[in-house]
């Protein structure tokens, strides 16, 4: 803009300088003893169509320089627009890799708790698992629910459970969250939980879990092997629902072949 408005101020400088060098001309020129000879004549009139093709000049001029100034103005929005798109296209490739990463650290997390789970019984098969789940995804409460003879489910292995946590100790299928998963035999994923849901107390004091995961233990042929319930502080997981599915499905295989 600096340097449109300096233009300008040139412009009409040059055109000044002209009128002046004519005006001198004239002065110059003009033969006041003839008066208003021919050749006088023709000086005057060559003066003023010199000075009308500098004034059509001049007004053209500041025609182009309105143009140039437009579309200066258009690259400045073009190249705000270019620099706006190129920030997105960054964001959005930050964001990918920040997805892509954390798929990659879910994918090592799940490997990791596989090659954990280990024991030559259910009962250190479980604990394996409520460790490593707690070493790679931040497992605050874990508890397993074992079935019992009547058809209903009993409180088995835990971890981490406060003894006042207004847990049942026996339900049947369909009773409460867990009894419910029990009865339709489908996982379930909650990632808002009710505050007055179960309560947490660890050396911070007590708060309430983030994330939950409630998983019916089946057996080959449908044989019931039990219910988990999992609770984590963390809102949310680095791990796929595909990449958790399968591995509560290869500790699910392993509970089986230590059930048969």
């Amino acid at each position: 803009m600096k340097e449109q408005k300096y233009g300008g101020y040139m412009g009409w400088l040059l055109l000044s300088l002209q009128v002046l060098l004519l005006g001198l001309t004239l002065v110059v020129g003009f033969q006041s003893r003839q008066g208003w000879s021919t050749s006088n004549v023709l000086l005057v009139l060559c003066a003023l169509a010199l000075l009308l093709l500098v004034f059509l000049q001049c007004r053209r001029g500041g025609q182009l320089q309105r143009v140039l100034a437009a579309r200066a103005e258009e690259l400045s929005l073009l190249r705000a627009d270019y620099d706006a798109l190129v920030a997105r296209v960054e964001r959005g490739k930050l964001a990918r890799e920040r997805v892509e990463q954390a798929r990659e650290q879910g994918v090592r997390q799940a490997e990791a708790v596989r090659r954990g789970l280990v024991g030559e019984t259910r009962g250190a098969l479980l604990d394996s698992l409520f460790r490593a789940f707690s070493a790679e995804q931040e497992l605050v409460q874990g508890i397993y629910y074992s079935p019992d003879d009547t058809g209903g489910y009993r409180l088995g292995q835990t971890f981490a459970l406060y003894s006042d946590s207004g847990l049942l100790s026996t339900f049947r299928r369909g009773e409460t969250l867990v009894g419910q998963v029990a009865l339709e035999g489908k996982p379930l994923y909650l990632d808002d939980i009710p505050p007055d849901y179960r309560v947490i107390v660890s050396g911070l004091g007590r708060s309430a879990p983030r994330r939950m995961l409630i998983w019916p233990l089946l057996g080959a042929g449908g044989r019931d092997l039990g219910v988990l319930e999992l609770a984590f502080f963390t809102p949310h997981s680095t791990w796929s629902r595909e990449m958790l599915d399968e591995v509560m499905d290869d500790f699910t295989r392993r509970m089986d072949e230590l059930s048969a």
